[in-house]
């Protein structure tokens, strides 16, 4: 785990969660974040892990530095987390993606088809299923996971 603020070249590792709100619960983004400085030490910018993994300007030091908090949380995971699973199935109810596209635009929010009568989609096809098989490729929801899904407490 990183400590208070952690330096990696011009970039920090910081105790401040960024994005990944519907994330499962222990996840790292929900509490560290990066930081970047420039020389003179102004925060000139923040982002979360997974958006530091991604930016092209984002230095191979802090990226190697991010995929090993990543991996230690991926080794200690377990289990899905039952009130996790069911918040996420609640907050995409009735959403599925849109079999008129192909690849990861088909699970874009804008593209989503919401509809309390799916037709021939199945669950694979519901949004907050291709979500938790992010993080739980394996996970398989269950009849009571749908019927006692629900956002929010």
């Amino acid at each position: 785990m990183a400590t208070k603020r952690e330096r990696v070249s011009g970039f920090f590792i910081d105790h401040s969660g960024m994005g990944g709100f519907l994330n499962p619960p222990g996840h790292p983004e929900h509490t560290l974040s990066v930081i970047e400085r420039n020389r003179r030490g102004t925060e000139i910018g923040a982002m979360s892990l997974t958006a530091a993994l991604q930016a092209s300007y984002v230095d191979g030091a802090i990226k190697a530095r991010v995929r090993s908090i990543l991996a230690e949380w991926e080794a200690r995971k377990g289990q899905p987390d039952t009130t996790w699973v069911r918040q996420v199935l609640g907050y995409f109810k009735n959403c599925y993606a849109n079999p008129g596209m192909t690849g990861d635009e088909r699970w874009h929010a804008t593209n989503l088809i919401i509809t309390k009568h799916p037709g021939d989609v199945t669950q694979k096809d519901h949004a907050g299923v291709n979500l938790i098989r992010k993080y739980y490729p394996d996970f398989q929801p269950t009849a009571e996971d749908f019927q006692n899904a629900k956002w929010g407490s």
